[in-house]
């Protein structure tokens, strides 16, 4: 049950959906980057006993947490996200796009009353 409980507190970051505060964002984009090191230097380990040089799966991970985060973040200030999943030709903007958005999403503050996407969020 301990597990069970555990892989609850990290299963937010696999949505899109609803919004959070800039405090949040900061703990997630820390919590994907934990995640991705992880992942990756567990794939790293793998792939270099099979014999084989790819981090395909790490870098996928990543890219879908961090979207499905910075997404959340847009919606605090009632913002759609500039991608969607199903264009993967977006992926090769990713770099110009975080360059622009993460400074704006860790400084602007959100709405304060509900907007489209919810209520504000609350740091718990």
């Amino acid at each position: 049950m301990r597990i069970y409980n555990y892989i609850l507190k990290f299963s937010h970051l696999l949505t899109s959906r609803g919004r959070i505060n800039r405090i949040q964002y900061l703990i997630d984009i820390i919590k994907v980057i934990l995640i991705s090191g992880l992942l990756f230097f567990l794939e790293k380990t793998i792939m270099r006993k099979l014999g084989e040089n790819s981090i395909f799966f790490s870098l996928v991970i990543f890219l879908w947490l961090f979207l499905a985060t910075t997404a959340k973040r847009l919606h605090d200030f009632n913002q759609k996200e500039p991608w969607s999943f199903q264009k993967i030709w977006m992926i090769v903007l990713i770099i110009p796009i975080s360059i622009i958005i993460i400074p704006q999403a860790l400084l602007r503050k959100g709405n304060k009353n509900e907007n489209d996407y919810g209520e504000p969020p609350s740091f718990e």
